[in-house]
């Protein structure tokens, strides 16, 4: 609830909640308490947004849609400044995808287990990188696991290290 209207709530720890400064100050003093958005410590963002491309919007069915779509209008979710940020992350998904689709070919044409060994141990590196692109503390997490989980390339080389 923003401090202006709320003065009393300015160090209520339940009325503070982490956000970039651009969110904070496009939210600006917009009334949460008459018109709620999405809160993430009270409700998982994945279960309610997702994204059509580099555009977010709310999952199809959502019961509160009016809520969704106020949190991603309030808070600029569709800027051109994340539409940039999503498209970079876009780019760097491909190239990372381009990786392992090569490491899963040179492991499918391993001839020793040697060389399937190596190959495996630098798939299984690929693969760190790409997971922490999706680790909750990572910046635009929720759209890196979204386009990430889109690739089989990804489920394929997970479960080549999984069957090991």
């Amino acid at each position: 609830e923003p401090k202006s209207l709320y003065p009393n709530k300015t160090f209520d720890w339940d009325n503070l909640l982490p956000a970039c400064r651009k969110c904070n100050e496009a939210k600006g003093d917009f009334d949460t308490r008459t018109f709620p958005i999405v809160n993430p410590t009270e409700e998982d963002p994945e279960l309610i947004l997702t994204y059509n491309f580099l555009e977010m919007i709310p999952v199809p069915g959502t019961k509160d849609v009016k809520k969704v779509d106020d949190t991603i209008r309030v808070c600029n979710l569709n800027s051109p400044r994340l539409y940039s940020a999503r498209a970079d992350i876009m780019k760097s998904v491909a190239e990372y995808m381009d990786e392992l689709r090569e490491k899963i070919k040179l492991i499918e044409e391993a001839d020793t287990k040697r060389k399937k060994s190596i190959r495996m141990n630098s798939l299984n590196n690929s693969l760190e990188k790409i997971d922490v692109l999706m680790q909750n503390d990572s910046a635009f997490s929720g759209y890196s696991k979204w386009i990430i989980l889109k690739y089989p390339e990804y489920e394929k080389a997970q479960n080549i290290l999984k069957n090991r």
